[in-house]
């Protein structure tokens, strides 16, 4: 009977172990559109991701972010580019904004997101400042994140079975009655 627990404990642990090392990746999509300024009236689309935290806390949480591309006039931008911030913002778990600036060479000098708050873009093209705004249409697991982690359990459960049926037949054959040859109570 005491094989059960301790076993179970061990499964508990390798399946929190193998949920750390496989955080999962939420990525997200966003729509953007330029206000004023030289690009005025401008749209483009961009997507990024971050992991996900191990533990959710209230109110607010500023993560890493692991990928953010979009394309303005004619220039990809890639996470890789990002001069500052290059984070995800949670907002009691969900995500609220996203921050990353920018420095290209080119006519565009400086393109910001999230800086002036949640859904602003700042940039400078030409020498004049300008601002636009951006919103993010998604934030979901990546597929991988949630199939490898999705596998984990079911492997997880047929193994807490496996063992509680063996830890039966062990207390079966121990247990006192006609498998045993001794009556109850001996």
């Amino acid at each position: 009977m005491k094989r059960f627990p301790a076993a179970a404990f061990g499964l508990l642990l390798i399946r929190l172990a193998t949920a750390q090392a496989h955080a999962t990746t939420i990525g997200f999509t966003f729509d953007a559109t330029l206000d004023s300024g030289p690009l005025a009236g401008t749209s483009f689309t961009g997507a990024g991701s971050y992991s996900e935290p191990a533990v959710i806390t209230p109110g607010m949480q500023y993560l890493s972010l692991t990928s953010l591309d979009f394309s303005l006039d004619g220039e990809a931008f890639t996470l890789a580019d990002n001069y500052q911030g290059g984070q995800a913002v949670l907002d009691n778990g969900s995500l609220d904004y996203f921050t990353a600036a920018f420095l290209p060479e080119g006519p565009i000098e400086t393109i910001a997101f999230g800086f002036g708050g949640p859904g602003v873009i700042g940039y400078a093209d030409s020498g004049q400042l300008a601002l636009g705004t951006y919103t993010i249409q998604s934030a979901v697991p990546e597929p991988a994140s949630a199939l490898l982690c999705g596998m984990a359990t079911p492997l997880l459960l047929l193994a807490l079975l496996r063992t509680k049926s063996i830890c039966r037949f062990e207390q079966a054959a121990d247990w006192p009655g006609p498998a045993t040859g001794r009556a109850p109570g001996q």
